[in-house]
């Protein structure tokens, strides 16, 4: 053991260089972006035959900061496989579309929701609520798009769950029917004695 590195459980130890794997967890913002997209980039000059992959659990956030992301992975040579588990909502479907190759776990949550501009202060023109209403279609056009084109979603299935809906949720097996992901990851089965699991933790029965 002394000749082990030491180790805590709050050491993050699954991701990077060696494996290719970087994590998008928790909100995104321009905190958050600025990392994933500087270990992208880094990751792209690693000469091996492994895509980079991304772990993303996010809430979704910026939009402007998902595209920032969505435009590092598109610049990049080496392919992206993006992991979505736990939840993958808002902005997190705009880096999921950027992907290469598009994974869920099997309890992954999706949202999609129209996209939402923060309250302008000073907004006390006529000429100003145009304009904000403007970027606001834009934004949502693009948003849409971005899903739309770099998914198998007909556009059948589009109109109907997700043309003009405020809020939608769905589960990994709909994502999938829909054409936003791939595949889903299927657990390996594990051949278990629990007789001898019992006795390692000193139950009998």
């Amino acid at each position: 053991m002394a000749n082990n590195p030491i180790w805590s459980p709050m050491d993050v130890t699954f991701f990077g260089s060696q494996n290719k794997i970087v994590s998008l967890w928790g909100p995104i913002n321009d905190e958050t972006s600025l990392p994933i997209i500087s270990q992208i980039m880094e990751l792209d000059k690693l000469q091996t035959s492994y895509p980079i992959t991304i772990l993303m659990n996010t809430e979704g956030g910026s939009q402007m900061d998902a595209y920032a992301i969505y435009d590092a992975i598109n610049s990049i040579n080496t392919p992206v496989t993006v992991i979505a588990t736990g939840l993958c909502a808002s902005a997190g479907l705009i880096v999921l579309s950027a992907a290469n190759y598009k994974l869920c776990t099997p309890n992954t949550i999706f949202f999609y929701h129209q996209t939402v501009m923060e309250s302008q202060k000073g907004l006390n023109s006529l000429e100003s609520s145009k304009g904000i209403h403007e970027a606001y279609e834009m934004l949502n056009e693009r948003y849409d798009k971005t899903i739309i084109n770099n998914s198998n979603i007909s556009k059948d299935l589009w109109n109907k769950f997700f043309k003009d809906k405020t809020v939608k949720y769905f589960n990994s097996q709909e994502a999938l029917q829909y054409g936003i992901i791939d595949d889903i990851i299927t657990f390996k089965s594990k051949n278990i004695n629990m007789n001898k699991y019992r006795s390692m933790y000193g139950i009998q029965r």
